[in-house]
């Protein structure tokens, strides 16, 4: 199955995949997880993915921006009382319609997940002969103890923001900032579909693919813009809220970490979020980096030190 082929059979189960979470909190309501203490939306209409699934699948409102689509939606499943025999089934279920996954196992648990380009299947379990005594302080466990064979089961359907024209015309020629500094890598730095950081990413197009990390602003100095990989981020000048300069000694090591301060503009209330840019040792460089960005800006550049023995 492929993505496409995924969004469609989201669809046919009725999971709005593709509505904003704030639309989904007007239409659903948010109320507490059977299971766990937090608030969550249900989509109490969604027809089951999996045989066995325990409630219709709900996912997490807190921080994420509220004018764009769920980044992943959350079930159980329950068709055997035995932990192993329960993932099986659902793997097994789910292999026939998906394909292969990879495995993810780890020391104590089982674990698979279905890959479609940036959309998502995944199941996780816990069998109790691989946790030793760690189960026994799990306060959701103990209230509901049925829970130590379910299976986790977790989808999303990947949308990242489209990358605009004007985006592109930004990206497109756009000055690097001071040297001296290593732009922090997505890879650990973002997820472009579940961080509540995902609307200033995008996905680039093969012209825009970058061999070695890049940031800086754009040639009409509209935007600041990095590019990594196939990935990239944007944000228009007048998101911009401020810079942030961390430096950090330890054991006479010196580091620094420049941050752009931005209101989210996916969000209908104004939220104001942070980003790391760049990173590294080169202090001169980065203040450098720092204060053309504050002028570029016109907002207020902040240094704070911190030293750890």
């Amino acid at each position: 199955m492929n993505r496409n082929d995924f969004l469609t059979h989201l669809t046919e189960l009725c999971i709005p995949h593709d509505v904003s979470l704030g639309e989904c909190e007007a239409r659903y309501g948010v109320r507490n997880s059977t299971y766990y203490d937090w608030p969550v939306i249900r989509i109490s209409d969604a027809r089951t993915m999996v045989p066995g699934q325990v409630e219709p699948p709900d996912f997490q409102p807190r921080l994420q921006p509220d004018l764009l689509p769920p980044p992943h939606f959350d079930a159980f499943v329950s068709r055997d009382t035995d932990t192993r025999r329960n993932h099986a089934l659902t793997l097994e279920h789910l292999t026939t319609q998906l394909g292969t996954p990879a495995d993810t196992a780890t020391s104590n648990t089982l674990g698979h997940r279905w890959t479609l380009d940036t959309a998502f299947v995944s199941i996780l379990s816990w069998p109790m002969d691989l946790q030793g005594d760690m189960r026994s302080s799990n306060p959701s466990h103990e209230r509901h103890p049925e829970m130590n064979a379910f299976v986790h089961l977790s989808f999303g359907a990947g949308h990242v923001v489209p990358l605009s024209a004007r985006e592109r015309g930004w990206m497109t020629g756009a000055r690097p900032l001071p040297p001296g500094g290593r732009l922090v890598s997505r890879q650990w730095d973002i997820d472009p579909v579940d961080s509540p950081l995902r609307g200033s990413l995008r996905r680039l197009p093969a012209e825009l693919h970058s061999s070695c990390a890049f940031a800086g602003l754009s040639a009409d100095s509209a935007a600041l813009v990095a590019m990594d990989g196939d990935y990239g981020f944007v944000l228009a000048k007048e998101v911009v809220a401020g810079i942030d300069l961390a430096r950090s000694t330890v054991r006479g090591r010196i580091s620094a970490r420049l941050s752009v301060r931005y209101n989210d503009p996916f969000t209908s209330t104004k939220v104001e979020r942070s980003r790391d840019i760049l990173t590294g040792e080169s202090l001169m460089s980065l203040d450098e980096a720092a204060a053309a960005l504050a002028r570029w800006a016109d907002v207020e550049a902040t240094v704070s030190e911190d030293a750890y023995d």
